[in-house]
């Protein structure tokens, strides 16, 4: 994928550029938290914008009523939406004696949710997962991202927790990781780039935060961009989350399924709290179902190739 290559460009691409400032002096973490967080108050500041058809896909599932005819039609106006659905629906994950045909065929195989989440999958990969500069570790970013994505389904075939919204959730949970990122690729073009090994520490713990904001640019529900707030603590108004729960769960399967968080060589650690037991408990996962899930998980991961 080529990235823009002059500012005109990048503000037209939908990201637009936004100073940081963290080259000019020697800072600290909480000086370079504070600047990366003065981003998303900057007017100036253009964050990634999802493909109109992703964008307008996610407000047509929203709809009670909404058939599989409906979002094919939307799909068939994105030849690369379409033709990753055709991959997918003709993929051992979906295996079938008569291959798909159509982008009707791919939708009836895979199924409104899946549909939806396989584009957002798409869309995100191409517009947000991406970094002038960090790209090695945008895209650890994004399989990580994938995999934890495809784990919630793992983990909402054995709870209560909404598959759709879960997917949806654990996809985004770090996202803001990848936008911190960006924001630092763009505004370093043509000079010295910060270590990223000095700066990883300040967004890992900006992130969620940025995370949260991406969700509310993007006009999803007001509960997904709670989750993506707060998906580093289990509790939110004091009480267990489940849809948080769900998350961490499946971030647990990802760890222990061999998709590690990456983290770039050298970088001060960022302790992470695992709340992973606590998680399991809210959603009653007992110690039997959680070495079910890791099987599952497993397979679905091969499934996707990982």
């Amino acid at each position: 994928m080529n990235l823009p290559s002059s500012k005109a460009a990048w503000v037209e691409y939908g990201w637009g550029v936004v100073s940081v400032g963290v080259e000019d002096v020697p800072m600290d973490r909480a000086e370079i938290v504070r600047r990366l967080a003065s981003v998303l108050e900057d007017p100036d500041w253009r964050p990634p914008v999802l493909p109109e058809v992703a964008a307008q896909l996610i407000e047509l599932t929203r709809r009670p009523s909404v058939s599989l005819a409906e979002a094919a039609q939307l799909l068939t106006r994105d030849p690369t939406l379409a033709a990753q659905l055709m991959r997918r629906a003709n993929s051992a994950t979906n295996v079938s004696t008569q291959r798909a045909q159509t982008v009707r065929d791919a939708a009836v195989r895979v199924g409104l949710l899946g549909l939806r989440n396989l584009a957002l999958e798409i869309a995100l990969s191409a517009k947000v997962f991406q970094a002038e500069g960090y790209q090695t570790t945008a895209e650890a970013l994004r399989r990580r991202s994938v995999a934890t994505a495809y784990m919630t389904g793992v983990v909402c075939r054995h709870t209560n927790v909404p598959a759709a919204e879960a997917f949806l959730c654990a996809l985004l949970a770090d996202v803001g990781l990848s936008v911190g990122l960006m924001v630092l690729g763009e505004r370093t073009r043509g000079v010295k780039r910060p270590d990223l090994s000095l700066v990883w520490p300040s967004l890992v713990e900006i992130h969620a935060q940025f995370s949260a904001r991406m969700a509310t640019r993007w006009n999803l529900a007001p509960e997904t961009a709670l989750v993506l707030a707060n998906h580093h603590q289990l509790c939110v108004d004091g009480q267990p989350h489940p849809m948080v729960a769900a998350v961490m769960v499946a971030e647990w399967l990802t760890d222990r399924l061999g998709v590690p968080f990456p983290s770039p060589p050298d970088a001060t650690s960022v302790p992470r709290v695992s709340f992973e037991k606590q998680a399991r408990e809210t959603l009653g996962i007992t110690d039997q179902r959680a070495e079910a899930l890791l099987r599952e998980g497993q397979k679905t991961l091969q499934e996707l190739g990982y």
